[in-house]
Formats: C-alpha cells, sequence, structure tokens
C-alpha cells in the first residue's frame, strides 16, 4: 500500500512503520506494507493573454489555484504523466484568459512529463505567471512552493 499526508508531503519512517502496524492488526490473515508515494517536482511557465478590462493580478491568483489544485499530490494518478494539455484546458476555463493566447511548459518543455516510477506522483515547485495585456507584457509572478 502507498500513501502520503493530507498535505501531500511524504509519510515519515514513524508513520510508514505505525500505519503499517494499525493495518496488519486489522488484517485477518494477511500481511500489509507500507511506503510512501514519491513526489516529483514539477516547475510551471504559464503564458496567457487577458481580455481587456480584466485585472492581471486577479487572473495570476485564478491560475495559481488551479495549477496547485491540479498538482496536488495524490489528485493524479500515480505514475502517470503530467500533460500541459490538461492545465491549458483548465485556464483556459478562467473567466478573461484569451482563448488560444497561452503557453504551459512544464520543467522548461511544452510536452508531457513523464513520471520517474509507477509510484511517483508529481508535486508544485515553482510556478511562474505571465499575463499579457493586448499582446503586450503586463505582469509577471512567480510563486514558490
Amino acid at each position: 500500500m502507498f500513501g502520503l499526508n493530507a498535505d501531500g508531503s511524504a509519510l515519515s519512517t514513524g508513520q510508514l512503520s505505525a500505519l503499517s502496524d494499525y493495518l496488519n492488526r486489522k488484517a485477518a490473515m494477511a500481511t500489509i506494507t507500507v511506503w510512501t508515494i514519491e513526489t516529483f517536482t514539477v516547475n510551471v511557465d504559464v503564458v496567457v493573454g487577458i481580455q481587456s478590462g480584466v485585472l492581471p493580478d486577479a487572473i495570476a491568483l485564478s491560475i495559481q489555484q488551479n495549477v496547485r489544485d491540479f498538482l496536488f499530490p495524490g489528485k493524479l494518478p500515480a505514475g502517470e504523466s503530467i500533460y500541459p494539455k490538461a492545465l491549458e484546458a483548465r485556464i483556459q476555463a478562467i473567466p478573461g484568459v484569451v482563448l488560444g493566447v497561452i503557453d504551459v511548459k512544464l520543467n522548461g518543455f511544452a510536452m508531457p512529463q513523464p513520471m520517474p516510477h509507477l509510484w511517483t506522483v508529481g508535486a508544485l515547485g515553482t510556478l511562474k505567471v505571465t499575463v499579457n495585456l493586448n499582446g503586450g507584457k503586463g505582469l509577471s509572478v512567480s510563486f514558490n512552493y
């Protein structure tokens, strides 16, 4: 069995031992081994265009929330690649974002980010959001986790 803490962090050695002991007491005629899920840092760069009259700060915060929710450890199946197009779709759904004017890179590349093992999940490392107004540079914000 694999597990994570509710906040997405790895289980400590003590937590692994306690959980394993607890589950083995509950399981009749079975032995249960517990490991922590490994996390793989995914750094995300997002560039979007926004409609005029929309506040860049509000869009940046909405993007931050969407990306954090998407990459919260344990939300995506372990071992599954992370697709920039899946993040693009979530960001395109934010009111005020110009459709089609978006670029998402994961760890510097605009291609799927594979996980190194079947027991690994993505975890957000840094998020850089650049919001462009009417084709020109607007606001650039970085978030670290």
